[in-house]
């Protein structure tokens, strides 16, 4: 038996990569199997091939939002160095302006002192 155009076509389309030969693909159409079981197992097949993909698909995708998670987990990590960092820093900063208070005032009053003594000094 010869296969049409259509025949062959739709045999090949839907057991490729089976591995079966011409012989095979005949029995197959003249059994009428192709519209039944083995048709709704190829169509079962490939829907289970789609899923794949898309699970695949999806799998990569979760690993990408894992990664930027992880990426913004370490972004956060060192913005709290640079806090703890700016904090003692700011700390630092405000035991330097308490001292130079403490030393203005000290120096004020020793022009004072200074002052006074020149004017007694003086009469």
């Amino acid at each position: 038996m010869m296969f049409s155009d259509t025949n062959a076509r739709v045999l090949a389309e839907n057991f490729a990569g089976q591995g079966k030969t011409n012989d095979e693909l005949e029995q197959i159409l003249e059994s009428g199997i192709s519209e039944g079981f083995g048709y709704s197992s190829m169509l079962d097949i490939q829907q289970a091939k789609l899923t794949l993909n898309a699970i695949e698909a999806r799998q990569r995708d979760i690993i990408k939002l894992e990664n930027c998670i992880k990426e913004l987990h370490n972004m956060f990590l060192d913005l709290a160095i640079l806090v703890t960092d700016q904090g003692e820093m700011i700390d630092c900063i405000q035991h330097n302006v308490s001292k130079t208070i403490d030393y203005v005032e000290a120096a004020h009053e020793n022009i004072n002192i200074a002052e006074q003594n020149k004017n007694k000094a003086n009469k």
